[in-house]
C-alpha cells in the first residue's frame, strides 16, 4: 500500500527558528541578492581570463527605518536580475533551482522563508529584465498555521514596474519586540564585510546600510595590507573528476586558493577561513573533521590571518557551519594538510626573521631542562601503577585489554574482541565459562604487553625577544608572550619582564630568581594549555587537575634552574 506523505506548513515556521540571530535573517536576502548578481552576464568572450568581468555595476542596499517595533521596516533592495518567474521561488520550498548553478549560493530553496524568525510580514516586489512589469507578493507568518500544505496559497499580482531595468525590494515589518532591539547596523556590516569579504573586493559590487538615525555605512572588503608582515599564498590543483560544462570551468571547480598572512608583532585575532561560492562560511580551526596538529599553532594563531578559496567545490550544509563530507570535501581536506608543512616552515622563519637573539645561554637552559622534565614524565606514565588499563596480546591473534591486579590480586578483566565484550570479577571465576577460563589463564601466562602510544611529548622552545614590542590581543592588552609552532616568544619589553631584571654594580643586566620563575610560568602557559587539549579534547576541563599540574611543573623548573640566577641575562 502506498502512503501519501503530508507536511504542515507549520514547519516552515518551525525551522525558521533555527535563525536565532536577526542578523543572520537580513544576511538570508543579501545572500539572495549575491546570487541574482547576473553571472551569465558576464563576458564570456574571453573565458581563459582568471577572474569573472562584470559588464555593469551592481548596487545592494539596506535600509532600517521606524523608531518602534510596530512602526520599524527593513528593505533589502538591489539592481540586480530579479526573479522571473516569482511564484517558483514561493512553491519550491526546499527546492531551489539554484541546484543546477553550482557556482550560486542558494541551494537549499529555503532562505527567503527566514523571515517569521524575526518578523510577521514580508513584502516583494521584483522585475526581470524580460519582463514588462514587476511582480508583487505578501506574506505573513500567520498564513502558514494551518495543517494541510494544499491550503497555502499566495497571490501574485503583476504591477507596474518599480524599476526601468531590473532588480528586487524585499521588505520586513510587523517585528517582535526583542528582534527589533537586536538589530545593530554596524554589527550588519561588519557581518556583511566578513561574509562576502572576496566579493566586496570587486569595485563593480556595492553594498551599503542606512540606519535607523539615516546614516549609511558602506561596506568595505577588509584591508591585507593593514599591518607588515609575511605572506603565503598558492594555488592548489584539486583532482576532480572533468566536467563538460565550461562554466565549471571558469569557475574553478579544479583547484583552491590558499592566502594566508602572518603579522609577526600584531595580535589581528582574525583566524583564517574557509571561503565557498564567494562567502566565507567558517573559520578552519573550527571544522571538526579537520584532523591536524596544527590547529592552534596555524589556523588559530593570533598574528596570522586570511583564507582558503575553494570557489564552487565544496557544499556547506543547511546551517553553514560545515560541509557535506563527499569526496571533494575530503581531497580539499589532503590538499590543505599537504600544505601545511610549507606554511609552517615559511611563517617559522618570518618569526625569527624579527628577532635578534642575545640570549643563548639562558634559552638553551631552560629549554634543556624543559625537554628534560618531559621525558622524565613520559617515563613515569609508562610505570605501570596498580588499577592502569594496559594492553595485552594473547599470541598475537587479538588485543585485549585488562587491568593491572592491585597487590591483593583482585583486578577486573574486560576482554574486548570483534565478536564479544564481558566483565567478570576473579574471583567470581567458579561462575565463568570453560572458555573464559581459559582465555583469562591464557592472558595471564603470555603477558606479551604492547606498549601503547606515549602521551604527550611536546617540547617547547624558549626564545627571547628583546627587539619587537609586545604584541597586543584583540582588548589592546600586550601579550607578555606568544606561541608559534613549538617557539614561545617571551617579549623583553613588557613591563612585566623588565621590572623583574636586576642590574649588578656596572649596571649589567643579570637573572634573578623573579625572572626565572616568570619565564618559567610563561612557558607552562602554553605548555599546560597544550597538554589539556590534546589529553581532553571531549571531557570537561578539570581545573583542580589543571592548577596541580601546572604548579608542578612550575616547582620542577624553578628547582632545576637556580644555578642562573645572578649570572648575565646576555651575552
Amino acid at each position: 500500500m502506498l502512503v501519501t506523505c503530508k507536511i504542515s506548513p507549520r514547519l516552515i515556521v518551525n525551522i525558521s527558528s533555527l535563525y536565532t540571530d536577526t542578523n543572520r535573517v537580513f544576511m538570508e536576502f543579501v545572500d539572495n541578492a549575491i546570487d541574482a548578481i547576473p553571472r551569465l552576464n558576464i563576458l564570456y568572450s574571453n573565458l581563459t581570463s582568471t577572474e569573472p568581468e562584470y559588464k555593469n555595476s551592481f548596487k545592494i542596499y539596506v535600509t532600517i527605518s521606524g523608531k518602534t517595533h510596530w512602526t520599524g521596516r527593513v528593505t533589502i533592495s538591489d539592481n540586480c536580475s530579479g526573479m522571473e518567474k516569482l511564484s517558483k521561488v514561493v512553491e519550491s520550498i526546499g527546492n531551489s533551482e539554484k541546484k543546477s548553478q553550482s557556482w550560486l549560493n542558494g541551494q537549499f530553496g529555503y532562505g527567503i522563508h527566514s523571515y517569521p524568525a524575526i518578523c510577521s510580514t514580508l513584502e516583494i516586489f521584483t522585475k526581470h529584465a524580460d519582463n514588462g512589469y514587476s511582480e508583487y507578493i505578501k506574506m505573513k507568518r500567520d498564513d502558514f498555521l494551518i495543517d494541510d500544505l494544499s491550503n497555502l496559497k499566495f497571490e501574485i499580482e503583476h504591477v507596474k514596474p518599480h524599476t526601468p531595468v531590473s532588480g528586487t525590494i524585499i521588505t520586513l515589518s510587523g517585528f517582535s519586540k526583542e528582534s527589533w532591539l537586536d538589530i545593530d547596523a554596524k554589527l550588519l556590516k561588519s557581518e556583511i564585510e566578513n561574509h562576502f569579504e572576496l566579493l566586496l573586493q570587486n569595485p563593480n559590487i556595492s553594498i551599503k546600510i542606512k540606519d535607523k538615525d539615516g546614516k549609511t555605512l558602506v561596506c568595505k572588503p577588509y584591508d591585507y595590507n593593514l599591518h607588515q608582515g609575511v605572506i603565503f599564498e598558492k594555488v592548489i590543483p584539486i583532482a576532480v573528476p572533468e566536467s563538460d560544462n565550461k562554466f565549471d570551468k571558469y569557475f574553478k571547480k579544479n583547484e583552491i586558493k590558499i592566502f594566508l598572512k602572518i603579522n609577526p608583532k600584531v595580535s589581528v585575532e582574525r583566524p583564517p577561513v574557509i571561503i565557498s561560492k564567494d562567502r566565507r562560511v567558517i573559520e578552519l580551526y573550527q571544522i571538526k573533521s579537520l584532523r591536524t596538529y596544527n590547529k592552534r599553532e596555524l589556523w588559530n594563531h593570533p598574528s596570522i590571518e586570511g583564507y582558503i578559496n575553494t570557489y564552487d567545490l565544496l557544499n556547506p550544509t543547511l546551517t553553514r557551519n560545515d560541509f557535506k563530507n563527499d569526496k571533494n570535501f575530503r581531497l580539499v581536506k589532503k590538499a590543505i594538510l599537504d600544505a601545511e608543512p610549507e606554511i609552517l616552515e615559511k611563517f617559522r622563519k618570518a618569526v625569527e626573521s624579527t628577532t635578534i637573539n642575545d640570549f643563548s645561554e639562558i634559552e638553551s637552559r631552560f629549554n634543556s631542562n624543559f625537554k628534560s622534565l618531559i621525558e622524565l614524565t613520559e617515563e613515569d606514565k609508562d610505570k605501570l601503577k596498580p588499577g592502569d588499563i594496559v594492553r595485552v596480546s594473547d599470541s598475537g591473534t587479538r588485543i585485549l585489554e585488562v587491568l593491572v591486579p592491585y597487590k591483593d590480586g583482585a583486578f577486573e578483566s574486560e576482554l574486548k574482541s570483534h565478536s564479544h565484550k564481558r566483565k567478570k570479577k576473579r574471583n567470581d571465576c567458579t561462575d565463568t565459562s570453560e572458555d573464559v577460563e581459559n582465555e583469562l589463564i591464557k592472558m595471564e601466562q603470555i603477558r606479551e604487553f604492547i606498549i601503547p602510544p606515549k602521551g604527550n611529548q611536546r617540547n617547547l622552545i624558549l626564545k627571547i625577544d628583546d627587539t619587537s614590542e609586545p604584541i597586543k590581543d584583540n582588548e589592546g592588552k600586550e601579550k607578555r608572550s606568544e606561541l608559534f609552532g613549538n617557539t614561545v616568544t617571551i617579549y623583553k619589553k613588557h613591563q612585566d619582564f623588565t621590572k623583574r631584571i636586576k642590574k649588578n654594580q656596572i649596571e649589567i643586566e643579570i637573572i634573578s630568581t623573579e625572572l626565572i620563575s616568570y619565564i618559567a610560568s610563561e612557558m607552562l602557559v602554553h605548555y599546560t594549555n597544550y597538554s589539556f587539549e590534546q589529553s581532553g579534547k571531549d571531557k570537561q576541563p578539570d581545573r583542580k587537575g589543571i592548577l596541580i599540574f601546572f604548579t608542578d611543573w612550575l616547582y620542577k623548573l624553578e628547582d632545576s634552574l637556580k644555578n642562573l640566577i645572578g649570572k648575565p641575562l646576555s651575552k
